[in-house]
């Protein structure tokens, strides 16, 4: 099982050749051949190419599966809700956004996801559904799988919500803070090197820093480190904390524009009619990032990058990383918006830790970032799973 488990795990990073294979697992030949025959029989690996040679016969490549198993991604954007159904690969098959300007209850999350299962199981019945990871923010507990705690928003405490899941289903279910799920699928999007330190600082509905040293994500006890209170930033020589506050969520930044715009005429009102036409909360924030040739976004834009500039260059100072990646709605910028960013975060800087710094956009800007990282540990968890407890391969 092990053997098998291995196998897998090393394939969901890169297409892999047999000889790759067996300096990973360190098993024999035999021993792997077999193996590998059984995961391909078991639809979990397939050939997917060759490797490039200078001379020979060039030898297979081995990848996972993506025609048979498939796995339920949700992020619990709160308010809003993602849902996306990805094969072992993380590449999406379908996706959902749900109740975008609500707060979904606790209740109507799992009724959701039960009735969306059910309707994939009808139209679906080729796929095997392996389980379903969760990006959810705030304080979570990893082992129990539970929802301890996402303070911004009324009614999400101590909630069972893998356990609940589980017995409504009957589906293995795995939770992981959402912006450490961002974190992954940008490592695995971006192939960055696991070996470097990395912090991926994420702007959703909140900001959070995931922490990548020596290529792991550090969690703690509550599956949130990294989590960024407004009331312990020291900007307000800079800026009222009511104004810090607002610039450190999507929903907040537009409540920032809307008051900026309410100080308008009607007539200077006209020229953002196409922003405040937008009806989804991250695409209008996009925009606003966007139009530097209108004042009142020039405005929302400075606020914004003053804040993250000082959250940015307190965690470097602590952490010094060999990179920082911008994510969330922070990779959606245009090139004119992010370097003002990136200017904002190095003038706090040493000229020692800036020189060596690499500052980089989230390779993948995807709004179904933290639903694909929620799949990928999922299925990493679920690898655990079968060699602790011995599940059957074949699911």
């Amino acid at each position: 099982m092990q053997t098998h488990t291995s196998i897998i795990k090393s394939l969901s990073n890169t297409p892999m050749s047999l000889a790759d294979l067996l300096n990973k697992t360190e098993v024999s030949l035999p021993t792997l051949r077999k193996a590998v025959q059984e995961l391909t029989e078991k639809n979990w690996v397939q050939v997917v190419g060759q490797a490039e040679t200078t001379g020979g016969r060039p030898a297979m490549l081995f990848g996972l599966d993506n025609h048979f198993y498939a796995i339920i991604g949700v992020h619990l954007q709160l308010p809003g809700m993602r849902l996306i159904v990805a094969d072992l690969n993380g590449d999406v098959l379908q996706e959902q956004a749900i109740i975008q300007e609500e707060v979904p209850t606790p209740n109507q999350v799992i009724d959701i996801i039960v009735e969306t299962i059910a309707l994939l199981r009808r139209e679906h019945p080729e796929r095997e559904l392996l389980g379903i990871g969760i990006a959810a923010p705030g304080y979570t507990d990893p082992v129990s799988g539970d929802i301890i705690s996402v303070g911004r928003v009324e009614g999400w405490r101590n909630f069972p919500i893998c356990s609940r899941l589980q017995a409504a289903v009957g589906l293995p279910t795995k939770i992981t803070n959402d912006v450490d799920a961002m974190a992954i699928a940008e490592i695995r999007s971006a192939n960055r090197p696991i070996d470097k330190n990395l912090i991926y600082l994420g702007l959703d509905e909140g900001i959070k820093a995931s922490i990548v040293l020596n290529g792991s994500i550090y969690t703690g006890p509550f599956g949130n480190v990294g989590i960024i209170s407004t009331r312990l930033l020291a900007v307000h020589d800079y800026l009222p904390p009511e104004i810090v506050n607002s610039s450190l969520t999507i929903h907040n930044i537009n409540k920032l524009f809307d008051g900026e715009i309410s100080q308008l005429s009607q007539a200077d009102q006209r020229a953002y009619a196409s922003i405040l036409e937008e009806t989804n909360p991250r695409q209008r924030v996009e925009r606003i990032f966007a139009e530097q040739d209108l004042p009142v976004c020039v405005t929302v834009l400075g606020i914004v990058n003053r804040v993250i500039g000082i959250v940015a260059a307190n965690l470097i100072h602590l952490i010094q990383p060999d990179t920082l990646v911008l994510g969330g709605v922070l990779s959606t910028m245009p090139a004119n918006s992010y370097r003002k960013l990136e200017a904002e975060i190095r003038q706090y800087l040493p000229s020692l830790i800036s020189n060596y710094l690499l500052i980089q956009p989230a390779f993948l800007s995807s709004p179904n970032a933290a639903a694909i990282g929620a799949t990928h540990q999922f299925l990493q968890g679920l690898l655990v799973d079968m060699n602790k407890y011995g599940f059957d391969i074949g699911v």
